[in-house]
Formats: structure tokens, C-alpha cells, sequence
């Protein structure tokens, strides 16, 4: 009888482990972007679909009253010290390559649903040369259908097919690769890059040299006017509902800053004063910009730099962020064209090949 009930036993054991791989690969090849809600098994280095999950954690989690908008530069800004600087409690909404277009219509649904005071609008001057419409098959970048106005069945149908690609990068990232070079917190909507971290702290230099290639030569960029038109829409309906609104220029590396084309880059300057009125700007060279071990790369700046300059805004020292020299000024209609001009005259000097970070 013994005997029996051990085997019995293994068996019912055998059946649960097969089960249980056989729900756990359904999950990873039906989900690795994580919007069926199978499971969370994709944690980690792979991007799962943050714009759908964003919104959904803000769909069960009513208190935020502030959110930050952006592209994923603007993950840096920490909501925790956010919500101690300004009294209110912060959501990350940043996404990958976002846009103003992709601002209006989340705000939009924010003002509809949720209690909004107060919003921070991050700027990427070389990312809003992108079209309005978003290329439908990239499914890290597909809104959340409440945000983007396709049915539910609409949005999920086209999850149905496993992407090759993306499967073997969610298979090999969670399960083989033991580093973790990125992970996704719903909770504040920020991600955080445990492997880049570790080596910035082990071999600075190295991680400098491998990471920060030299851009020799300037490159096209040049706004959308249609995304510049979504800008203003997305302030002008922030104001109509008394939200405050923060808008920053954000603190590009310096070494791809200098990739910009002058007169462009000068002329949306003074759009964006246009647009808002008032506009902090991080960009140029400066003691944080220009100083490599303040950026993960040369597009994204690491938390401590994004501490300065949310203490730089908010005139505190909060975080253990120390105000910096020469980093960040208020733009107006006053100073947008000294400001401008000397930007433009920056942008055209020759392009440094052999500077070092400090």
C-alpha cells in the first residue's frame, strides 16, 4: 500500500511539473510582453509592452497626482524624490521613443480618469523628428487600447503570434543570461539597469570607453511640425484643467549634443518657448553634460544626474544631489534668444575628437 501511494505520489508530481512547464512556456511564447496578463515571468532583459502595463497599474492605483512624461531619458527622474520635492505623489509614464503625440493622448485619458495636478514634460530635441503614426507591428511601442482608442480584442490580436526575435531574447535574458541589464518596475513606472551599474562602479573607464563612441560629424535631425503641434496641444490642455506644468529641455550627453545642426537646433528652442511660455533648460555643455559618469550612455543620464537637475528646478537638496555650476536655466521670452544664439554658436564649432570625461 506504501508503495502505492509513493507512486501515486511521483505521479501526480510528474503531472503538476509538466503542467506547470507547459503554462510557463505558453506564458513566454504567447506573452513576453506581458499584456495577456498570463504571467510576469518576463522580468527582466527583455522590454515587455511598459506603455500597456503603465496604465494598467494606474487603472487599480488612484493616488498619483503628478506623472512624468517622456521618452525613456526621462526614466531617470526618481518618483520618490519627485514626491518629496513638490508634496505630490509621482508616476513615471515615461516610454521608450515616446512623443508628443504619444503625450496628448495618454494626458487625455489621465484627465478623464485619474486626478491630475501637477505633470513634467521631458524634451529629446533628436526625438521628435518621428512621424505621428507609429508603425503598428512594433509591439513594445503599441499603446495601451484605453490610450490609443483600438478595442481590447483590436490590441491583443495582434500579440497572438509568437515574435521569434523577441521570444528568444525573453527566453535567453530570463533564464540563461545570470546578469541583469534591465528590469521593469510597474510600481513607479521606471526601469533600472543592475548589470550597467555594477560596472560603471568596478571600471569606470572601461565602461566609459566601450559605451561612449565619438560622433565626428553632425546628423539630420529636424522636428516634426506635427509633433510640435501635439506639444502645444498637450500644454494648452494641461492648462485648461489647472494642471502646473513643468517643462524640461532634458540633459542630453554632450558628446551627442554636439551632433545637432545649429540653426535647427536653435530655432526649436525659441518653438518650445512659444509653446510653453517658460522651459528649463539642461542641454549644451556643462559640469553634469559633459561629464560621462553621469550617463549610462550618451542619451540617457543616470539617476544622480537626474537628482541634480530635479533639484535644480525645485531649489533644494534633496536626495543627496549637490547643486551644480553652470547646469540648467530658466528660458522666457526674455533670454530664449540670447540663449538660442548661444547654442547655435556652440553647435558650430568643430565637433571635439579627443576630449576626455572628466
Amino acid at each position: 500500500m506504501t508503495d502505492l501511494y509513493q507512486r501515486y505520489a511521483r505521479t501526480l508530481l510528474i503531472y503538476f511539473c509538466v503542467l506547470l512547464t507547459g503554462y510557463m512556456a505558453m506564458a513566454v511564447i504567447i506573452d513576453p510582453f506581458r499584456v495577456f496578463g498570463l504571467t510576469a515571468l518576463n522580468e527582466r532583459n527583455m522590454e515587455p509592452n511598459t506603455r500597456y502595463l503603465k496604465i494598467e497599474h494606474l487603472k487599480k492605483y488612484r493616488g498619483f497626482t503628478g506623472f512624468v512624461f517622456g521618452t525613456s531619458r526621462s526614466n531617470a527622474f526618481r518618483t520618490d524624490l519627485l514626491s518629496e520635492l513638490t508634496g505630490r505623489k509621482f508616476y513615471n509614464l515615461n516610454a521608450q521613443s515616446e512623443t508628443p503625440a504619444g503625450m496628448l493622448q495618454k494626458l487625455r485619458w489621465l484627465v478623464a480618469n485619474q486626478r491630475v495636478e501637477a505633470i513634467i514634460i521631458g524634451l529629446d530635441f533628436d526625438e521628435i523628428d518621428q512621424p505621428i503614426a507609429r508603425d503598428p507591428s512594433d509591439l513594445q511601442r503599441r499603446e495601451h487600447p484605453a490610450v490609443g482608442g483600438e478595442t481590447m480584442t483590436a490590441f491583443r490580436y495582434r500579440y497572438l503570434w509568437p515574435n521569434f526575435k523577441h521570444l528568444a531574447i525573453t527566453v535567453y535574458g530570463n533564464f540563461f543570461r545570470s546578469a541583469t541589464w534591465y528590469r521593469y518596475d510597474s510600481k513607479e513606472g521606471r526601469h533600472a539597469f543592475p548589470y550597467y551599474r555594477a560596472w560603471m562602479k568596478r571600471d569606470p573607464a572601461g565602461y566609459i570607453a566601450n559605451r561612449f563612441p565619438i560622433i565626428s560629424k553632425k546628423r539630420g535631425y529636424t522636428p516634426n511640425p506635427e509633433q510640435m503641434q501635439k506639444l502645444r496641444e498637450t500644454i494648452e490642455l494641461a492648462r485648461r484643467h489647472g494642471i502646473k506644468v513643468t517643462t524640461i529641455v532634458n540633459p542630453t550627453n554632450q558628446r551627442l549634443f554636439r551632433s545637432y545642426k545649429p540653426d535647427i537646433y536653435a530655432r526649436w528652442l525659441r518653438q518650445v518657448i512659444d509653446i510653453a511660455g517658460q522651459v528649463w533648460d539642461f542641454s549644451g555643455p556643462n559640469c553634469v553634460t559633459g561629464n560621462d559618469r553621469f550617463y549610462y550612455d550618451m542619451s540617457h543620464i543616470t539617476e544622480e544626474g537626474a537628482d541634480i537637475v530635479l533639484n535644480q528646478i525645485f531649489k533644494t537638496n534633496s536626495g543627496g544631489a549637490v547643486l551644480m555650476c553652470h547646469f540648467g536655466i530658466l528660458l522666457t521670452r526674455d533670454n530664449i534668444m540670447q540663449r538660442s544664439q548661444a547654442m547655435a554658436k556652440i553647435l558650430r564649432q568643430p565637433i571635439p575628437t579627443g576630449a576626455k570625461s572628466p
